[in-house]
């Protein structure tokens, strides 16, 4: 026969964990535990994006200070954003086009169709 301090002991555990499984199923943890899982993986996401924004920064600095030191390349920059041209200057559009068949000509352009002279917008004279 079993002693009755381990009946007892045995008696115990079970209510135990009776009460934890009633517990665990009152407070609904199953769907708690999947949100958590759930921010935890935006929380890595967002940390991510942090750490991608703080390279961009970096590398915006960077781009930034050199303009600073060199003139040249600040204003290739303001020319290419704001599509500024000298005055005596020739401007080429190319245009992309689909690739051609094997053994098919591309189609002819002349060449002063490709040419254009182009000034400023705001560097034109105005009149009196």
């Amino acid at each position: 026969m079993i002693p009755s301090g381990v009946n007892k002991f045995l008696l115990a555990v079970v209510v135990a964990a009776l009460l934890c499984f009633a517990y665990w199923r009152q407070r609904a943890m199953e769907p708690r535990y999947q949100e958590l899982q759930k921010n935890k993986q935006t929380i890595e996401n967002v940390r991510r994006e942090v750490q991608d924004l703080k390279v961009r920064v970096d590398q915006t600095r960077k781009s930034v200070d050199s303009m600073e030191k060199d003139p040249v390349k600040s204003e290739a920059s303001v020319r290419k954003i704001l599509r500024y041209v000298k005055p005596d200057e020739k401007v080429f559009h190319v245009e992309e086009t689909a690739p051609t068949p094997a053994g098919a000509q591309p189609p002819a352009v002349p060449p002063a169709d490709m040419e254009t002279n182009i000034t400023a917008p705001d560097k034109t004279p105005s009149a009196p």
